[in-house]
């Protein structure tokens, strides 16, 4: 599998906004990740750059023998850009205060990276047929009789996971961690109703096809991380019916 880290997402995503032109910088980065997301999603979105930045500064730091402004002044470099553009301007607007210095820097940065981080690129293939699973289960709770407060934290649960899919190529595998971490927690909180939904079989179904969903983002993610799944031991601690796929 082809290595995965900070550094090659930020390049990856500034690199292609060199192309986007006078489109404006939020929109481009919607559309280059796929997201349907409204005003307020985009921003925030641009807020994950910005983190990515922060992100590939932290690991340099870290390292080892290495000279280490070489990388850590062009990140400062596209970190002012991207406030001096903030979240009105656009591709042109920030790309011509990133010179191609510091995207060659960023190419540099993920070579030393790939040595150091054990992360995994994870297939699209994987990750569309997750995403997949996941609309369709939020889809059959949204049209399902329960509870309006059981309902939403359903909804809510499986839509962090939803937009860490769709975020993965700013995010990669931390920002499908959290949504999963997140996920495991709430499914302890409401094991029993999750189990055992009211009403008929297909209720009942969604529950199963909730935990069903956990488990299968669990192994892509133990294979990306080169882990160990933790879904499994976690269902049976809690009794749950998850298991493997």
């Amino acid at each position: 599998m082809e290595s995965n880290n900070p550094a090659k997402r930020l390049y990856e995503v500034l690199d292609a906004t060199r192309g986007g032109g006078d489109t404006p910088l939020l929109m481009f980065w919607a559309k280059y990740l796929g997201s349907s997301e409204d005003y307020a999603g985009r921003v925030r979105i641009h807020f994950d750059v910005v983190q990515l930045v922060q992100e590939c500064r932290r690991l340099i730091e870290g390292l080892g023998e290495v000279d280490k402004p070489l990388f850590l002044e062009p990140l400062d470099t596209i970190e002012t850009a991207l406030e001096a553009c903030g979240t009105r301007g656009s591709c042109i607007q920030l790309i011509n205060n990133i010179p191609d210095t510091a995207l060659t820097a960023l190419r540099f940065c993920d070579e030393i990276l790939k040595r150091t981080m054990g992360e995994q690129l994870i297939e699209e293939q994987d990750l569309g047929n997750l995403h997949s699973d996941v609309e369709s289960l939020i889809s059959r709770i949204v049209d399902m009789s329960l509870p309006q407060e059981f309902k939403t934290i359903l909804i809510d649960g499986l839509e962090e996971i939803r937009r860490a899919i769709i975020l993965y190529r700013l995010l990669g595998a931390a920002g499908l961690k959290r949504a999963f971490e997140s996920n495991l927690v709430m499914a302890a909180r409401f094991r029993d109703q999750i189990e055992n939904m009211p009403g008929s079989e297909d209720n009942r179904d969604v529950g199963r096809d909730f935990f069903k969903i956990l488990s299968a983002l669990d192994s892509i993610l133990a294979a990306a991380l080169k882990g160990k799944q933790l879904a499994g031991t976690v269902f049976k601690m809690l009794g749950a019916g998850g298991g493997s796929q």
